[in-house]
């Protein structure tokens, strides 16, 4: 069985395991592992017991069974506005850690999900730095066949918890048809 990997903050974190159920076929050839934290932030990712956790998975899974995290589906860099991180270093710290993903898991699809422009993002006024991270990061992966952005704020508005931050169960769903999209 190969592997779907989560990283990111948590609204990874609330991506329920049945991202893959839509799909019979998917559901019987990938496991989720979910490394979703709540609260995290780019800087943190990048931080070193993140970065050993991932290393944990790693070994096992790049070499005594070469290759089975066939995707990483990544998310972060809302929490890391609202704590007044300035746009430029959250994209730079989203670059960094692609960086990473790309060289610990070389096989592995990178599923970049672009930064949520929550009811709770706009009354904080963040909307323009979000454009800015999103658009850059669609820019610098509009050629990339191995990490792939996925811009999901059209196919989700208006689907919010009642925290105005995170999805709910219709938002998560039409999520997950987004993603699915990019999945074999």
């Amino acid at each position: 069985m190969d592997y779907i990997l989560l990283l990111g903050s948590s609204f990874i974190k609330r991506m329920k395991k049945n991202l893959l159920k839509k799909n019979k076929y998917l559901t019987e050839k990938y496991k989720i592992l979910n490394y979703g934290i709540s609260r995290q932030r780019t800087d943190m990712i990048l931080d070193k017991k993140y970065i050993n956790k991932l290393m944990k998975i790693s070994p096992l899974y790049q070499i005594e069974n070469k290759n089975k995290i066939k995707y990483i589906i990544f998310y972060c860099g809302n929490t890391d506005l609202v704590h007044t991180i300035d746009k430029i270093e959250v994209y730079k710290n989203i670059i960094k850690m692609i960086d990473m993903l790309n060289t610990l898991f070389p096989e592995s699809k990178v599923l970049i999900l672009s930064i949520l422009k929550s009811p709770r993002n706009k009354l904080y006024n963040l909307y323009k730095d979000i454009d800015y991270i999103n658009n850059h990061l669609y820019n610098m992966y509009k050629s990339s066949s191995n990490n792939i952005y996925i811009n999901i704020n059209r196919q989700i508005r208006n689907h919010y918890d009642l925290d105005n931050i995170h999805l709910n169960e219709e938002g998560y769903n039409k999520l997950y048809d987004c993603i699915l999209q990019f999945i074999k």
